[in-house]
């Protein structure tokens, strides 16, 4: 669907367009969230989106972006061109980002949410009324599945989408009363899909439906298998590797519910943090090589130094074509 320009009839009405009280599903890449999402969506009474971040990434911590300048943006973003919305940029940001989401929802549903993986803390500048559903996965598992995705070069970089994510949770919660979100692990998810699905159901207002788990049969996502998807860093990371993930998350691990290894704890010093952030410097790209191949990965690569911009694009496409067919291959 191409993107066109809108006027509405006057700001007004454009201002009633407001999505009241929408959820969102929150938490860090590889935690479970497209698995959630998909579950939620197959709901006849939910209506739910899939990632969402480019309505608040470019929030900034005071006042709003200019419209025109996100427009000109946001035409060339990634998920944006996937979702396909109409532009209308006489709104105010509010105003825009709530005809985005207004556009894509299903009306005849009830509930109406989306997901978010970063940013979470600014969510609230847009929808104050927002309540969330905030799915968390054990970090070391997280980190190894960055790496996967070559979203870092070591378990090292990979765990920051994980300390990123847990720590504008925390701030999001400590600014909502508690009737407001409900917390799950993914693990809980995975084991037991039925206990936890109720439980977030009755969070939302709705009675649970086996449908829910129909997902499998439209889609080219499988159904979780428990003993494929949860705690598979005890046997895939190294000591080395475990030892990293701990010292870097701290105690966000306890706290998140997680047990510690019962590694000997790395001590962290200045140097030895600059020695990690090289190493996954260096590494990443033996990481993207994995996951898109040699022959994409230098190409993309000196594309977007000095090749022409529609070449970079094509290359792009690929390459985003062949992370999202590793995303389906395995929920890991």
């Amino acid at each position: 669907m191409t993107n066109q320009m809108t006027t509405p009839p006057n700001s007004s009405q454009s201002e009633a367009q407001t999505v009241e009280r929408p959820v969102f599903l929150v938490g860090a890449e590889r935690s479970g969230t497209t698995m959630l999402r998909l579950m939620l969506d197959s709901h006849p009474d939910i209506s739910f989106l899939e990632e969402f971040e480019y309505v608040v990434e470019s929030i900034p911590a005071t006042g709003w972006p200019d419209v025109a300048e996100y427009v000109d943006r946001i035409v060339n973003h990634r998920v944006f061109q996937l979702h396909g919305v109409d532009i209308d940029p006489t709104l105010s940001y509010p105003a825009l980002i709530n005809s985005f989401m207004r556009q894509q929802l299903d009306t005849n549903t009830t509930v109406h949410g989306a997901t978010i993986h970063f940013s979470i803390d600014k969510i609230l500048r847009i929808w104050p009324d927002a309540r969330f559903i905030h799915i968390v996965r054990d970090p070391r598992d997280v980190a190894r599945s960055a790496v996967a995705m070559s979203w870092g070069g070591t378990v090292w970089g990979g765990v920051g989408k994980w300390i990123a994510a847990e720590d504008e949770w925390a701030a999001t919660k400590a600014a909502i009363g508690e009737e407001r979100y409900i917390e799950i692990t993914f693990d809980d998810l995975v084991a037991d899909n039925r206990t936890t699905l109720d439980s977030v159901c009755a969070f939302l207002g709705v009675d649970y439906t086996d449908e829910m788990l129909s997902y499998a049969e439209r889609t080219e996502y499988a159904l979780p298998s428990p003993s494929a998807t949860a705690s598979s860093w005890r046997e895939s990371l190294s000591d080395r590797e475990v030892r990293m993930v701990e010292a870097k998350v701290g105690d966000r691990l306890t706290a998140a519910g997680f047990e510690h290894s019962g590694k000997r704890a790395l001590k962290l010093t200045p140097m030895k943090q600059r020695v990690f952030d090289l190493e996954n410097k260096a590494k990443r790209p033996l990481s993207r090589a994995r996951n898109l191949g040699w022959p994409l990965t230098i190409g993309l690569t000196l594309a977007r130094q000095v090749g022409p911009a529609p070449i970079r694009a094509s290359l792009e496409r690929r390459a985003n074509q062949r992370i999202n067919d590793n995303r389906k291959r395995s929920w890991n």
